[in-house]
This record gives structure tokens, sequence and C-alpha cells, in this order.
């Protein structure tokens, strides 16, 4: 199949598909078909973080690279060790991944912090984890927001996979902007992992709802709020409850829920009188 046959296919599949998993399933095909054996992809939504916590801490993430470098690399290290996530970040796109040292010179990263960069890129050679390209998809200027993917070829020496890149370039991209847009247009919440519930309870913390709202509207104990708030803040990666809610909003979870807002205005008079 050649590439712009790849590329109206998988639109066209991907129109049909009804949970996250078939959608990646789909895509991931559609790059495989091109000569791509691992795809990574994360979404960022607040920028800022990334120097300020670290990748691990400011990015959700999911990848079909290969599990014995994902386990040699560990679940922190994962992202806080990719140098290519902060030049993302920062606004850079279509980063071929180079030599460590020229990465790291574009990420200015301080002589004293560069070594954990190397043994993760001796780590990635070790799985053929050194040809590929990390693109940005989408970054919101409002909101901070950014999605991009790594793409992996793990047969192709640097020469080859930049001639590979140059000529395939254009329908990739048009691939991970695909996924990128079914991910977080249809199935959004559930690669961040929210429940129905989980999503509920955020939207009613974001459109400035108390806990005892919270409790009545979705008919849940006090100790129930309180473990689903935990749970969002986890799959989040939130400190707090604010900072959950304040992901679910530039996430865009907090879409109007159904329920009766009635007697929500109800208790709000009850409460103040």
């Amino acid at each position: 199949m050649n590439a712009r046959n790849a590329f109206l296919d998988i639109a066209y599949q991907t129109r049909e598909a009804t949970c996250l998993e078939t959608h990646w399933h789909r895509c991931q095909i559609a790059f495989e078909e091109l000569g791509i054996d691992g795809i990574g992809y994360g979404i960022i939504p607040f920028r800022s973080e990334v120097f300020l916590q670290g990748s691990s801490n400011a990015m959700m993430f999911r990848h079909s690279y290969p599990k014995g470098w994902a386990d040699d690399t560990g679940p922190q290290r994962l992202l806080d060790d990719d140098v290519t996530i902060p030049l993302l970040a920062s606004g850079r796109d279509d980063l071929i991944w180079v030599d460590t040292e020229e990465l790291l010179d574009q990420a200015d990263i301080p002589a004293q912090e560069r070594k954990r960069f190397v043994v993760q890129n001796e780590i990635d050679r070790a799985y053929d984890m050194n040809q590929g390209v990390t693109i940005a998809l989408d970054i919101d200027q409002i909101n901070g927001v950014t999605s991009g993917m790594g793409l992996r070829n793990s047969s192709m020496t640097e020469t080859e996979f930049s001639a590979y890149w140059s000529t395939h370039q254009h329908h990739l991209k048009a691939i991970c902007s695909v996924l990128d847009t079914g991910i977080r247009k249809d199935h959004l919440p559930s690669y961040v992992g929210l429940t129905t519930t989980e999503r509920d309870c955020l939207s009613l913390a974001a459109s400035g709802r108390q806990f005892a709202e919270i409790e009545y509207l979705m008919r849940l104990s006090e100790d129930q709020v309180k473990k689903t708030f935990t749970r969002c803040r986890k799959k989040l990666q939130a400190k707090t409850r604010d900072h959950a809610v304040a992901k679910a909003l530039v996430l865009g979870f907090d879409q109007p829920m159904i329920y009766d807002t009635a007697m929500s205005a109800a208790i709000r008079d009850v409460r103040s009188c």
C-alpha cells in the first residue's frame, strides 16, 4: 500500500472507531505499513510543568516501543531523560533523533545534568531506539496544551532514516494528526483513564460546586467523593484537587453533565440562608 492510500484508508477507518483501543490499533497498523515499528504519543496539559516538575509529572504518555526498553529505562526516566520533550514544550518541531550531545546543546542542558541523558542514549541504542523523529502535533498558545508523537524505525541507519523522513514526512504527519484528533476529540477520557463518575465529579467541581453539592448530585457519600478525587489526581498527575480540575478544564473535561440544575440551585439557596 502506498503512502497516500495508507492515509486515506486510516482516515476512513478511524471514523468508525468506537473506542480508544480500536483507534490506536488502526493508526499503529497504518504506521507499520509505512515502515514505522514503534510509536509514542503524549499530551502535556501545561508546558511550564515540564520545566518545573519534569516530563513524567507533566505528561500523559502511551507507546508501543519495546517492553525491554521501557523496563530498563524505568517509568520515571522514560520521559524525564528524553531530551526531545523539553524541546517540544519550548515550541520546536520535527526533531530527528540525532547525536545526544547535539540535542542536549539545542535544549541548553547544563553540563552537570547531562550524564543521565547519556546513560539513556546507551539504553536507546541497545534497543535500536536511536533512529526516529519527535513531532509536535498541536500547540495551544492560549492554554499551553501540547501534544506530540515519537516515530521509531529500528532497521535504518541515520542516513537512511533522514532520506526516509524526507520522502514520507507528509503522510506520516497526516496519520499522526488522525491519531491525535481522534484521541483528543473522541477518546481523551479513555486515554487518561477517567471513568464517567470521575469526569462528572471534575465537571461539577469546575463549575464551582462544593463537596456537599457533588455528594448530593452524584448520589455518593463523602468518602466516595474524596476517593474519586484522589483517583482523578493520580490519573491527571495532579498535586491537588484544584490542580486536577485545572487540567480537566484545559483538556476539555468540563462539558456540561446531566444533573438536576434546579435541585442544585435549591441547595445553594438553602445553604445561603
